[in-house]
């Protein structure tokens, strides 16, 4: 399934359509297109590889990958999740550290900065004091650079993370937080310093996820929500989102689930009999403002 905008007067709408073989072929060579443009980029493209004790960056030069030191501030778990770079003096890598070995509780974001010479901690507001969770970075310019994820508040809501940056410091902003008890956001597309999007995902309850597709919009001033088509299913997420390289065209993926009634499992192990939920799961592709 693919989600393609539609103009309606100067409103931008989301809108599904099936995604015919033409269109499989464009979006492979879309993709393709987004990972040499990456290549391109400094000379340089920065795989990130976490560990449940240190971080690695991976550089690859003249065809060969090699590790670059990077901090890790946590003396428990450090991750890196997302990178993005503007030149080649001047990237970002984005996660999360903790000085514990279980659970979440401390967990802080971790934003890093590479000056074309080292990685360095860069300090950040941290929101929420169980867990900061940044999953995705953007950068428009050097002095304009967004980071989304998702934050556990003290009653255990979690709730959208949106920090940016001005050249200067790091700054929370406030995002949209339309369900009742969860609200992530996975992925993060800079067009403009007054055109950023965040898509991930929505629900009104832990114990019943019901999860809907969550998109927001930068405008300059303040972040919203913008509606999102729903294939249906009863737990619906995006995840990702990338720009197409030198267009306004943005594709954003995830997946659409069905859940069954759960069902007596006897176990191959030693073990009584246990309940599962069958699972149906399709692809969600959703693409807009081209």
């Amino acid at each position: 399934m693919v989600v393609i905008p539609m103009k309606n007067g100067d409103e931008i709408a989301w809108k599904d359509f099936r995604q015919s073989p033409q269109e499989k072929v464009r979006f492979l060579l879309r993709t393709i297109t987004a990972i040499l443009a990456m290549c391109t980029l400094g000379s340089t493209l920065l795989l990130l590889a976490a560990c449940s004790t240190q971080n690695n960056i991976v550089n690859p030069s003249s065809g060969i990958w090699k590790i670059v030191h990077s901090a890790n501030p946590g003396s428990a778990q450090n991750y890196l999740s997302a990178v993005a770079a503007t030149s080649a003096t001047d990237a970002w890598a984005v996660g999360s550290f903790s000085s514990k070995h279980l659970g979440f509780q401390g967990t802080k974001a971790l934003i890093e900065h590479w000056n074309g010479t080292s990685w360095s901690v860069m300090p950040n507001p941290n929101v929420g004091k169980p867990g900061n969770f940044p999953s995705a970075i953007a950068a428009v310019s050097t002095n304009d650079v967004w980071i989304v994820g998702n934050t556990i508040t003290d009653n255990s809501v979690t709730n959208t993370l949106i920090q940016h940056w001005d050249g200067k410091v790091w700054s929370n902003v406030k995002g949209q937080n339309p369900g009742k008890e969860l609200n992530v956001l996975g992925g993060v597309v800079a067009l403009s310093a007054h055109d950023v999007w965040a898509v991930g995902s929505l629900s009104n309850s832990f114990d019943n996820p019901q999860a809907q597709p969550l998109i927001e919009h930068w405008n300059g001033t303040a972040w919203s929500t913008v509606a999102s088509p729903n294939i249906g299913t009863n737990n619906t997420t995006l995840d990702d989102a990338i720009l197409v390289p030198h267009s306004t065209r943005i594709w954003a993926v995830g997946t659409g689930a069905t859940y069954g009634a759960p069902i007596n499992v006897t176990p191959t192990t030693a073990g009584g009999i246990t309940q599962e939920t069958p699972v149906t799961a399709q692809t969600l592709i959703e693409s807009c403002c081209s």
